[in-house]
């Protein structure tokens, strides 16, 4: 007697070897680590003004970027100008101007004249 044809099979998974998966591995990893080698630090802890709640979320600044900050309490905005930081392409940050003053001082001056 004739058997019919033989049935078909699964395709076997493809197997990735060990080097492989190690190989791709440590490319993630150099790449990781260019991206956040080519980013600014944390910015600048400011005395009179805090990192908006959104900047203080972040945790890669890459140049250009641009980070707002906010007069702390007891401290008044004091210019017209934006109150920002920007990472700069040899990744430090702009100069933050003092743009807030301290509310207490001018009442220290008030209170003395």
């Amino acid at each position: 007697p004739e058997l019919g044809p033989e049935p078909k099979r699964a395709p076997r998974p493809v197997r990735v070897s060990f080097l492989a998966r190690g190989a791709f591995l440590i490319f993630t990893h150099l790449a990781a680590l260019w991206v956040f080698s080519s980013s600014c630090d944390v910015p600048t802890r400011l005395k009179f003004a805090a990192l908006s709640k959104e900047d203080e979320m972040k945790n890669y600044y890459p140049a250009g970027i641009t980070v707002r900050y906010t007069c702390r309490p007891g401290y008044e905005n004091i210019t017209e100008m934006l109150l920002v930081s920007t990472c700069l392409d040899n990744l430090t940050w702009s100069e933050a101007p003092e743009f807030c003053r301290s509310e207490y001082l001018f009442l220290l001056l008030f209170c003395l004249t």
